[in-house]
Parts: structure tokens; C-alpha cells; sequence
């Protein structure tokens, strides 16, 4: 075998042999209290408001998978032990993770794009899987008419249980109009829902069925939390879910210099 040939077969060797790789069924479009949330862009690159095939894509491939049954819950035992080894535990180990990851593109659609700027249907499919899928972290869009979130809520559980009683009640929040009061109610909710530390103090009721019948209320949460992608949480995902960006982009690579080099010998011999 001569020198090229046997160089083309050794880096084809190398790029298939390390782990992590994935040449083939790659899919390219693929908070407070969010510790132990990955950083989505750190699992699922990059976000574009602009790209909605790709969240669209993401959103069919969770209907068409029964990902409701093969996804990963993102609640934890109180001791917190990160311990997520439950989405393993199916033997359909191939979509499990998948199931994981689509969501993640999902939720970091939901959470850093203007909601009017994205398909109803995004939304409703967002509270399909909230609660079956593992959350991730993206900064939530700001939309300047909305007020800053009510984040005082974190420190009065009564406020919250009052405002979810208010808001389940027809006669005092109806359905339409939707006043101006039950709006900060919402608010109250959504804040205590997605970013306080703690939600152990109030047992929210028919949360899902609020965030449909207001998704066009919001509130702007001012986070501090920066991405880290070598943040232990992020390394525990990406070696959770089988993600490994940089990897898969030196693969890539790789893969597109061995086709030059395949094209210019087979050039040469002719």
C-alpha cells in the first residue's frame, strides 16, 4: 500500500476512533433556582431566533419519539446529588439521550426568544415536556413593555399560594378579559416557578394550564449567571448525553480534509 493511501486509512482510523465522535445521525438544527441546569448553549449550539425550522425540528422530533416516556426528569432528591443516571436506565439507550437534547433546543428557544416571535405552537409544546425533560439555562429574552420580574416572591410563599388561588378562581381572574391584576398574579407564579432557589414551600396547582391561557404574559429576569461550559454541571451533561461539540467539530474536520485528500489522489492515479 503506498504512503498516501496508507496515511488516508490511518487518519480515517484516527477519526472514527475517538470517543465521542459522531459522523453519522449528527442533527445540526438540531435561573435562581437553576443550579443544576446545564448551560443549553453549551449542550445544544447555538441559539438563532431567527433559524425556527430547527426548533420546529426539534419539537417534531419529541412528538415522533414518545419522548414523554423516554426523556429525563429534571426533578432531584432533596440531597441534590446531581445523581442523573435514571436516563440510562431504559434499554433504549440511543433515544433517551436524544429525547434529553431536543428538549434542551426546545427550552432554550423558549427561554431566549421573544415568545411573539416564534410559532404558538412552540409554547405549547414547551409545557407538553417542562415537566418530564431535564431543564437547561439560556438568559431569558427581554422584551422592554414587560416589567422587571416580582423576584421579592422568593421570600413569601403566602403571596404565591394566595396569587395561584386567585388566578384558579373563574370568578375573580376569568379567562376574558384578562385583567390587569391577574397578570401580576402571573407573573408572581412565573417568577416563583422558573427562578427562585427553592420551590419547596408552596405546591403550585394547575400551573401548566395558567402558563397556556397567559403566554403572552411575562416578566424580565435579570440574571448574573454567565456561560461557563467548564462548569461541573455542564461537564456532567455533555458526558451524560454523549455531547461532545468540540470533538465533533475536530470530526468534522478531519472528515472533510481525508475527502480533499481521497479527491486529490484519486485525481492523481487518473
Amino acid at each position: 500500500m503506498n504512503t498516501i493511501v496508507k496515511n488516508i486509512v490511518l487518519l480515517l482510523v484516527v477519526v472514527t476512533a475517538v470517543p465521542g465522535i459522531v459522523l453519522a445521525d449528527e442533527h445540526d438544527h438540531d435561573h435562581g433556582g437553576t443550579d443544576d441546569w446545564p448551560d443549553c448553549e453549551c449542550i445544544v449550539p447555538d441559539l438563532d431566533c431567527e433559524d425556527v425550522p430547527r426548533v420546529q425540528s426539534a419539537v417534531r422530533y419529541l412528538n415522533e419519539h414518545d419522548c414523554k416516556d423516554y426523556c429525563m426528569d429534571h426533578d432531584h432528591d432533596d440531597d441534590h446529588d446531581h445523581d442523573h443516571s435514571r436516563l440510562l436506565e431504559s434499554h433504549d439507550h440511543d433515544m433517551k439521550p436524544e429525547c434529553a437534547r431536543q428538549f434542551m433546543v426546545l427550552d432554550m428557544y423558549h427561554a431566549g426568544c421573544v415568545a411573539g416571535d416564534l410559532p404558538p405552537d412552540i409554547g405549547t409544546a414547551f409545557h407538553e415536556y417542562d415537566d418530564v425533560c431535564h431543564r437547561c439555562f439560556h438568559p431569558s429574552a427581554i422584551i422592554p413593555e414587560e416589567p422587571d420580574c416580582p423576584m421579592e416572591v422568593c421570600d413569601d410563599p403566602g403571596a404565591v399560594t394566595t396569587a395561584n388561588e386567585k388566578l384558579n378562581n373563574e370568578t375573580v381572574c376569568p379567562d376574558d378579559p384578562i385583567n390587569d391584576d391577574c397578570k401580576e398574579d402571573f407573573r408572581r407564579l412565573l417568577t416563583y416557578h422558573d427562578f427562585c432557589p427553592s420551590r419547596d414551600d408552596v405546591r403550585l396547582i394547575g400551573y401548566h394550564t395558567l402558563e397556556q391561557r397567559y403566554e403572552g404574559v411575562h416578566c424580565n429576569y435579570q440574571s448574573n449567571r454567565t456561560k461557563n461550559c467548564e462548569a461541573q454541571v455542564n461537564k456532567d451533561f455533555v458526558e451524560l448525553l454523549g455531547v461532545d461539540n468540540s470533538v465533533s467539530r475536530y470530526a468534522t474536520s478531519m472528515l472533510w480534509v481525508t475527502v480533499v485528500l481521497l479527491g486529490k489522489y484519486t485525481a492523481f492515479l487518473t
